[in-house]
């Protein structure tokens, strides 16, 4: 569930002079070759929106935290590939690390636990292997491999913990077990199995040590939490649903105090419980917000010497600091809702006077900026009422400035002016035609009518009026794994289509008539040159030229003239200029300007390639 989820990346090297406004002056052009060398060089033209990692203090969907004796924190700010050390004040002392599999690199540290010595110990999820570092952050050593033996970790989102004697725990929730291994990596002891009864697991998610060495574990498939001494004697269990009262919860962190009290974090209910130890339900606060003491997928939390809590919000990109009654004390990491900040901006259109238009989904709102990058207006918020949204993904404007938009979560189109005025809505959940299981793009031909792609429907791409009336609803093995969506000029539609499974493995783009008739594919599963790894949005240029995103795998934009064949390419997994991490959106203006949507960096890329048109 991790950042899939959530999801997250490193070091940006341009900084704006301020937020939201693209810079053009020529220190921050650059002209990079692009890999076809007919092509006319990439340059670089721009960022909207604000990175976190120019800020010392800004994590990217942290994932992990841990205490030391001396009360400092320890942040894995996974999806920027670093530690992070503060003092119980949330003052940096120290960061390290980049991304990759070397020695003192990580792959989404997912998990941090710190020893009594001040030393720490990483879990490096996708390398599948435990690190640790001294103090300053010097890498001391490394065990651990992905593996089903003894010594060996099986589950990316493997936990870790640490005991007072130095012992290093990880709960590995494929294995269903803990294993115990001293300070040096050495494999100790193993105990647990799959299953319901006492001492075995299912949905093994959250660790935590009291101060007398015992372990404390949290399922979420059995809902309730385990307590073993060190060496994995079984002593007592909690029930979690009999506690907490509810059917929809999901605790996923666990921290103890001196006292054996437990507190739990609950990402469905985005908030903090506190239960004694004989498992009454003590105090419970939060909800879901960005204010002060709310939380977004609370997923660890923390209790120091002194019993202060300390929580990471981690869609929030934050950590919270509470008294052991749940008063809020502190917060630390830089927020992405200012005018011109993003969180997983998902979509981005331009409209005739090349306005730009950003679907910013962690947000729940849309975000215009003029052609130069200047932050215009926005509006949305969460909640299900008109002009409201639950995760906007697709986003596109018409000939007459009427904006579009996919609002998921709520399965439905939402229509509105230029200026954020709402017009209308359509769409409500469901498998039946004008209904969506999760609208994910949106596009409008030359008369208005609206195409919509959902990935999960009986009809992957509808036709809208631009009342919202439906025309045509299409489904059949080719409209099977639409994704991104856009119509030229004369009509014709093209999807970025892919369908991974076991017996299919199609990635391609899809020309199609106005009516639906196939009329061209190409592509093929790969890395090279042509070839495509999931293929997500597709945008137009003037002159019919076809970009396509491919997030995760790939992480670049391909560039395809209007018959397929390859014109050029750039990008890379990143967090520095022309590096992506997950581009979910594209657009191109007027000018021949592309517009990426670098969802995981939480901001905007501008880019310009020359063209015959200028």
């Amino acid at each position: 569930m991790k950042k899939k989820f959530f999801l997250v990346a490193l070091l940006l090297a341009i900084m704006m002079t301020c937020p939201g406004c693209i810079d053009f002056r020529a220190k921050y052009e650059e002209s990079t070759p692009t890999l076809a060398s007919s092509q006319p060089p990439l340059v670089f033209r721009g960022i909207l929106g604000e990175h976190g990692s120019i800020y010392k203090y800004q994590f990217n969907n942290p994932m992990g935290i841990a205490i030391d004796i001396k009360d400092n924190v320890y942040v894995a700010d996974t999806n920027n590939y670093r530690i992070q050390k503060f003092n119980a004040k949330g003052e940096l002392i120290a960061k390290w690390s980049t991304q990759g599999s070397n020695k003192g690199q990580f792959m989404h540290p997912e998990s941090i636990a710190a020893d009594d010595a001040g030393n720490s110990y990483v879990w490096d999820s996708e390398n599948y292997r435990v690190q640790k570092f001294d103090p300053t952050g010097g890498f001391l050593m490394q065990w651990g491999s992905r593996d089903n033996r003894n010594g060996q970790f099986m589950d990316l989102t493997s936990e870790i913990a640490v005991d007072h004697y130095g012992n290093v725990y990880v709960a590995d929730g494929i294995k269903y077990q803990v294993q115990k291994f001293s300070n040096k990596g050495e494999f100790l002891i193993k105990w647990g199995s799959g299953g319901i009864e006492d001492g075995e697991f299912k949905g093994l998610e959250g660790m935590a040590i009291d101060w007398d060495g015992n372990v404390y574990t949290i399922e979420t498939t059995n809902k309730r939490i385990q307590k073993f001494n060190g060496y994995g004697k079984f002593l007592k269990k909690w029930n979690l649903s009999d506690i907490i009262g509810i059917k929809d919860f999901l605790c996923t962190g666990i921290s103890v105090d001196k006292a054996e009290n437990i507190y739990l974090t609950d990402i469905n209910n985005h908030n903090i419980r506190k239960i004694d130890a004989n498992g009454k339900l003590l105090s419970e606060w939060g909800f879901m917000g960005r204010g002060d003491g709310q939380f977004l997928y609370p997923w660890e939390i923390v209790v120091n010497n002194s019993g202060n809590v300390y929580v990471l919000d981690t869609q929030n990109d934050r950590i919270q600091l509470f008294s052991q009654t749940g008063e809020f004390l502190n917060k630390w990491g830089v927020d992405y809702t200012g005018g011109g900040q993003f969180k997983d901006p998902a979509g981005i259109a331009v409209d005739n006077s090349d306005n730009i238009y950003v679907a910013d989904s962690g947000n729940d709102r849309i975000q215009k900026f003029s052609s130069t990058g200047e932050f215009l207006t926005q509006w949305g918020s969460t909640g299900t009422d008109d002009g409201q949204f639950n995760n906007p993904q697709g986003i596109t404007v018409d000939r007459m400035g009427n904006v579009y938009v996919c609002d998921s979560g709520n399965c439905r189109i939402q229509k509105f002016t230029s200026s954020g005025r709402f017009i209308a809505k359509w769409g409500s959940e469901g498998r039946k035609e004008g209904q969506f299981t999760g609208p994910l793009k949106i596009a409008t031909d030359y008369e208005g009518n609206v195409y919509v792609t959902d990935v999960g429907a009986f009809n992957p791409i509808q036709k809208f009026s631009p009342s919202g009336k439906l025309i045509d609803a299409w489904r059949g093995r080719n409209f099977i794994g639409s994704h991104g969506i856009e119509v030229d000029k004369d009509g014709n539609i093209f999807v970025a289509n892919h369908v991974t499974g076991l017996f299919t493995n199609r990635h391609r783009i899809l020309k199609f008539s106005s009516g639906g008739k196939l009329l061209d594919k190409w592509g093929s599963y790969g890395k090279g040159d042509g070839q495509l790894m999931l293929p997500w949005d597709i945008a137009l240029d003037p002159e019919g030229n076809v970009y396509v995103t491919e997030p995760q795998w790939n992480d670049r934009i391909q560039k395809f003239s209007s018959k397929g064949k390859f014109l050029d390419k750039w990008g890379s997994h990143g967090s520095v200029k022309i590096r992506f991490n997950n581009p979910w959106g594209i657009a191109v203006d007027s000018k021949g300007t592309v517009y990426v949507a670098d969802t995981w960096n939480n901001r905007v890329q501008i880019f310009r390639v020359v063209s015959s048109l200028n």
